[in-house]
């Protein structure tokens, strides 16, 4: 009787690299670019993607997914910590859930007069955030799902500026006014955005790993933390993790069909910045994060809760991983 065994890429280097008398990390970054090339850089290493992207990853593969940045009006000082935890986690695969740019420029809502709009520099800060975290993480790939504030820029041309919606680069051949575009990545950086079918942001587009879950922004909403993914996943009989709500909470419980659960991670923004003028302490929002591991072809997740604790006297976000203790700080 044969048995269907499940290896990490690590055990996997570790064999070859003893039978063939070479050296291990090289085996190890051999595989890692096989995976590369064969399961993201050919299949799925594009630039856009519209839906819900399947993507089969291997033992021992590390993920990092990161919720709600709204860059630029992201937490600053809980970034740092953040980067730090990248730095040491070294994931394979880096995901960004949505709302990577707040997009304040555009947004439809009524905004205090003496906030200067300048979508430039958000644009140019959303670039360099993503890229710094890329480049720290170390990771092989980057996905992003669009979220809603992402969609505004959608939103702002069907409503105003439709005379130039149609325009593409002559040189990428994208819609010039579309989020990925206006950032300046091209086909063959190691990103990838993933908008719902009719080209939006913040409803129907994701990623499925490896048929056991599903990674989207978010759509639907209720107050208590872990309720708005629930409701996904009983709707969708799908085991699901979501930002957007900017709270954090989890469920899991048996169906039928087996066991689905939900997961709401938070966000990484900063409730006080002159851009969310609609934070409030009524909002229950909680700073946080996640990462998962394939072990056994399953997808296994840890919410990480980022909290505030009262250090040399003073109030600092600190949350912990492998028994490390990450501290934002006023670098």
């Amino acid at each position: 009787m044969s048995t269907n065994t499940h290896r990490s890429i690590e055990d996997v280097a570790a064999e070859v690299a003893k039978v063939a008398h070479v050296d291990e990390d090289a085996v190890r970054e051999a595989i890692y670019n096989a995976v590369r090339l064969g399961n993201l850089d050919s299949k799925f290493g594009f630039l856009v993607f519209n839906g819900i992207l399947p993507l089969t990853l291997p033992d021992g593969l590390r993920m990092a997914i990161l919720p709600d940045l709204h860059a630029p009006a992201h937490h600053e000082q809980i970034m740092w910590a953040v980067k730090e935890f990248l730095a040491d986690y070294q994931p394979h695969i880096l995901v960004l859930i949505g709302d990577v740019g707040d997009v304040f420029g555009l947004s439809a809502w009524p905004k205090n007069a003496r906030i200067p709009e300048n979508l430039a520099w958000e644009i140019g800060e959303t670039r360099e955030l993503i890229d710094e975290l890329i480049e720290v993480s170390g990771c092989m790939h980057c996905f992003i799902t669009m979220g809603n504030h992402e969609d505004r820029h959608r939103r702002w041309l069907m409503n105003i500026g439709g005379k130039i919606a149609g325009l593409v680069g002559m040189g990428s051949r994208e819609p010039i006014m579309s989020f990925h575009e206006l950032l300046g990545y091209k086909p063959g950086d190691k990103v990838t955005f993933i908008y719902d079918l009719q080209n939006a942001g913040g409803f129907g587009g994701g990623l499925k790993l490896n048929g056991d879950l599903k990674l989207i922004h978010g759509y639907i909403v209720r107050p208590r933390p872990g309720a708005s993914p629930r409701a996904v996943s009983e709707k969708d009989l799908q085991s699901v993790v979501h930002g957007h709500t900017h709270r954090l909470g989890a469920n899991m419980r048996e169906i039928t069909k087996g066991i689905i659960r939900s997961y709401e991670i938070g966000m990484l923004v900063n409730p006080a910045h002159s851009m969310m003028g609609y934070a409030n302490l009524l909002n229950n929002w909680h700073p946080g994060l996640a990462v998962a591991t394939v072990v056994n072809g399953k997808i296994h997740m840890n919410v990480i809760p980022i909290i505030q604790v009262e250090i040399d006297g003073r109030p600092r976000y600190v949350f912990s991983f492998n028994g490390k203790l990450y501290k934002a700080t006023d670098r």
